[in-house]
């Protein structure tokens, strides 16, 4: 299990350097989002992560990889901190919006590990306080 596991996290490495590869300079939003800041933000992702092998959430401002979601498991750092949460349907959860926040988000998605991905860019603005 733990080889599947540590396969898994090196398919997903490799899906996020290959989508990553581009600057925030570089790349243009295809969405936009509006969030007020002490609220639950949900950025939205119109993909079923349930029949996806590969799913992953980045910070594209810090570079930090946010969520994972390798065949229905969740995890990742702000998985864990509990600041950041996955849908069935692989909308990004952000459980208290902060200033913080206010970044571009890349959502990368892959159907199997050997199979091709795609992503895109959501740019979020926080209003309030």
């Amino acid at each position: 299990m733990a080889i599947l596991d540590t396969g898994l996290h090196l398919a997903f490495t490799i899906i996020l350097a290959l989508s990553s590869a581009t600057s925030v300079e570089d790349t243009e939003c295809i969405q936009t989002q509006y969030f007020e800041i002490g609220t639950v933000g949900l950025i939205p992702c119109s993909c079923n992560a349930s029949s996806l092998a590969l799913i992953a959430w980045v910070n594209v401002n810090e570079g930090k990889t946010i969520l994972l979601h390798p065949n229905g498991k969740k995890n990742g750092e702000g998985y864990e901190s509990g600041e950041f949460d996955i849908n069935s349907n692989g909308s990004l959860l952000i459980n208290n919006v902060t200033a913080s926040h206010e970044s571009v988000f890349r959502v990368s998605t892959a159907i199997s590990l050997m199979g091709s991905s795609s992503s895109k860019l959501i740019c979020v603005h926080t209003t309030g306080m």
